[in-house]
């Protein structure tokens, strides 16, 4: 059982610090797998120290019932949700949609981040096969922006070729249930078709929040997720769909 706490701790810390050499120390999220690293070096060292110097730490019955009982409830939350996150990054629109939302990221000065590129890369092929879609390019000015999100993909999807009377920019959300709200304003029709381009983790919440919304046609359009960065984003998914949840988002 040590072991088990030694190398997972140990996996946790290298995977902190992989995260932090490609994305910076402010990458978001990080912090968990420093904080889980910490934690199972540290039961493991408590062990280990048990282990060697004679001391009983056993818990009464009803303590180690309990906290058994809590940590299996919050694996078995955490598996569900992961499940309807994976579930939702295989979704596929082939048809076309009369709107497709793309959903800003972080945005680095005027230049979209790596995530941001890999939505508008997707929603440009995306338009090459459906060009009777009208993209609306959602995302308003955040910290350290200088433009807004809208704005910088406008800027990106200009130079890659797509006319700008195929674009209408939402300039005001600064999160996906605003993303949503918000860019139904440019949207005609009583039920029109919609299609939500994200990185494929964020699917299931994205298009979870637009049903809730009253989007009744909407289906996602994945794009890919960072090869290194996957894990951690999946993870932090988890937790934004509780966040939505509990505040009646989805």
């Amino acid at each position: 059982m040590g072991l088990f706490f030694l190398l997972s701790g140990i996996v946790f810390l290298l995977y902190y610090i992989t995260i932090i050499i490609y994305a910076g120390l402010r990458a978001s999220f990080a912090w968990l797998w420093l904080a889980g690293g910490i934690i199972f070096i540290g039961i493991y060292a408590l062990l280990e120290y048990k282990k060697h110097h004679g001391l009983s730490m056993k818990l009464p019955n009803w303590a180690a019932i309990s906290l058994i009982t809590f940590i299996v409830a919050v694996l078995l939350i955490f598996g569900v949700i992961e499940g309807f996150i994976i579930g939702g990054m295989s979704q596929e629109t082939t048809n076309t949609v009369d709107y497709t939302v793309v959903l800003g990221a972080q945005v680095r000065g005027s230049v979209p981040s790596k995530a941001l590129r890999r939505r508008l890369d997707t929603a440009y092929d995306y338009y090459l096969e459906h060009p009777d879609t009208i993209l609306i390019l959602s995302g308003g000015q955040g910290t350290g922006e200088d433009i807004s999100e809208a704005q910088a993909m406008y800027d990106y999807l200009c130079k890659k070729g797509i006319p700008a009377s195929r674009m209408v920019q939402e300039n005001r959300s600064t999160n996906t249930a605003e993303n949503l709200k918000f860019s139904m304003a440019y949207m005609e029709g009583e039920h029109p078709s919609v299609g939500i381009v994200t990185n494929n983790f964020h699917i299931y919440r994205a298009v979870s929040i637009g049903r809730k919304q009253g989007l009744t046609r909407i289906s996602g359009i994945p794009a890919p997720g960072d090869p290194i960065l996957q894990i951690n984003y999946m993870v932090r998914e988890c937790f934004g769909v509780i966040k939505d949840k509990l505040a009646g988002n989805m």
